[in-house]
């Protein structure tokens, strides 16, 4: 079995891109390709069926394939849910996690982000379930606070899909480094978990994230 102590664990982590977020991370996912791109420690493997052991770390977070909750996915069933057992691994392994999909997706709606509570062009929504509190930010794109465990909004009229574009306008998109499109279409903006890993409230986990301009954004 793998202990890690000063790491944050990224299941399903993809190319990466939130992983910009992480000082020192290691990603879990079984797409090699994808793999390629993760900017830290990385390795191929279930992420539903993980070698750390119980409580080997102090905050992991996971991203499960959404296309199975996605308004914009046709043919739903034909893409896997494996929200269930990530959740079941995150908190096995971790002392406080995160876990994130799209609005629709089962998971407890403890948190919504968006682009827009953070200057960025678009509107791209996710929703967080998470063990710890992480206060509400307001949206631009919806006139009142989408508040903690919310369920007012309509995923339909919510949800935007996927930038299609070049490189660059999904670089600017997401205020991320340059990626495929590919890999960063699946992607959500880095400062999505800075802004999460604020509130996380460990001493020793400040040191491995890197601070959003020094302060909290309340």
């Amino acid at each position: 079995m793998t202990t890690v102590n000063t790491l944050i664990i990224d299941l399903c982590c993809g190319g990466g891109v939130i992983a910009e977020a992480f000082e020192d991370s290691l990603g879990l996912d079984m797409n090699r390709e994808n793999l390629e791109y993760y900017p830290n420690m990385k390795l191929q493997g279930d992420s539903t069926r993980t070698p750390f052991r119980s409580g080997s770390v102090t905050y992991a977070h996971g991203s499960p394939p959404y296309q199975a909750f996605s308004v914009a996915t046709h043919n739903k069933h034909k893409h896997p849910n494996i929200v269930d057992p990530v959740r079941k691994e995150l908190r096995r392994i971790a002392t406080k996690y995160s876990i994130e999909n799209v609005l629709g997706a089962p998971i407890r709606n403890d948190l919504m982000l968006c682009q827009s509570m953070f200057e960025l062009p678009g509107a791209r929504h996710r929703i967080f379930e998470l063990n710890f509190y992480v206060p509400p930010l307001q949206c631009k794109t919806h006139n009142h606070i989408l508040r903690n465990k919310g369920t007012e909004i309509n995923p339909a009229r919510a949800f935007f899909a996927h930038t299609k574009g070049s490189r660059k306008r999904n670089r600017e998109f997401l205020g991320c480094r340059d990626l495929p499109v590919k890999i960063s279409g699946l992607g959500i903006p880095p400062v999505f978990m800075k802004y999460i890993l604020q509130y996380v409230n460990d001493a020793d986990l400040k040191e491995w994230f890197e601070p959003l301009d020094g302060r909290r954004l309340v």
